[in-house]
């Protein structure tokens, strides 16, 4: 293969492996945003922007994309090139054993340098390996689920157990969770864990997001400037008291500020329950469960705003909040 011939093969692997590297990279990320993809009332124009804003986010979730995409680029290139190398050498070295060909080719294809080749395609495809798996720990890092906090308000004291449906799916718990907590639970909120005796306000737990984010053609977008206002104005509607309402505030406003934009969507119920079930013991009258998914923009998008219905609180009630910071 002469240096031409060589020079055309690099540049059509390199651009085979940059088309299949971006149809898989950037069509999954934007396959967790089909639900923002699918608005309503847009024109194709408006529809495009949305797209490449939600992929975007911020500057720092574009520079994890364009991380992500280039590891996962360069660790296939490496991949096919070191493989395809290795077999063409191998072929070559083959056919001087058969026919007549010039020194200079007898010289090039020897078994030392067939072997050579074999090495180095070893080190291609380890590097590869590595390269790829670090993209692939890039699209974790850019998935986030944090704070699912439970409170328990009984209507007189009691003993009450909670249980997690998917717990092999906990990354943190407190109290240490193991097969359920069990608690003294007073009508003001506090607790005491039966297993440690200490003092508690609330119980907490943090996991690993499996809802299936498709489907989803509602939601609100909010400067980051005005986060504050928005969710006093929506948890007061979702049923959270003052207490609930400031701490999922502080908790999650450092976030949301810094971005100039929010998408801002609450999981429904079933969502919610297809993530992570709770089961109380005994059943409370009321439970109110709020999940936030969010996702910070550089620029503005339209989405057709989402309907919250009014939750009320009567008798025995257990609350949980807690967000994920979309992809």
């Amino acid at each position: 293969m002469n240096k031409h011939k060589k020079l055309i093969f690099i540049i059509a692997l390199f651009i085979i492996t940059l088309l299949v590297g971006i149809n898989i990279v950037y069509g999954s990320s934007l396959q967790n945003h089909e639900d923002v993809r699918t608005l309503h009332d847009l024109d194709e124009r408006n529809l495009s922007e949305n797209n490449i804003s939600l992929w975007l986010g911020t500057w720092l979730d574009t520079a994890l994309v364009i991380i992500q995409l280039t590891s996962f680029i360069i660790s296939i290139f490496l991949f096919l090139y070191g493989i395809l190398k290795y077999f063409i050498v191998k072929s070559k070295y083959e056919k001087t054993k058969k026919e007549e060909v010039d020194s200079d080719n007898k010289n090039k294809y020897t078994i030392e340098y067939v072997n050579k080749c074999k090495t180095i395609a070893i080190v291609l495809v380890i590097i590869s390996i590595i390269l790829f798996g670090a993209s692939g720990i890039l699209g974790i890092i850019r998935t986030f689920a944090a704070k699912p906090i439970i409170y328990i308000y009984p209507e007189d004291e009691a003993v009450v157990e909670v249980k997690l449906s998917n717990p092999e799916r906990l990354s943190c718990s407190y109290p240490k969770y193991n097969d359920s907590w069990k608690v003294l639970a007073k009508p003001n909120g506090d607790l005491i864990d039966l297993k440690t005796n200490r003092k508690l306000y609330a119980l907490y737990w943090e996991g690993h997001n499996i809802v299936n984010l498709e489907k989803r053609d509602e939601g609100f977008c909010i400067k980051g400037e005005d986060s504050a206002e928005f969710l006093e104005e929506k948890l007061e509607i979702l049923g959270l008291n003052e207490r609930e309402s400031e701490e999922f505030i502080v908790y999650w406003l450092p976030v949301l500020e810094k971005n100039k934009y929010n998408y801002i969507r609450f999981e429904s119920m079933d969502e919610i329950n297809e993530n992570m079930a709770l089961e109380i013991n005994p059943k409370p009258d009321t439970i109110i469960r709020v999940m936030m998914e969010f996702k910070g923009l550089n620029w503005p998008i339209k989405v057709t705003e989402q309907k919250l219905e009014r939750v009320e609180r009567n008798g025995y009630t257990v609350v949980e909040w807690g967000g994920t910071k979309l992809k």
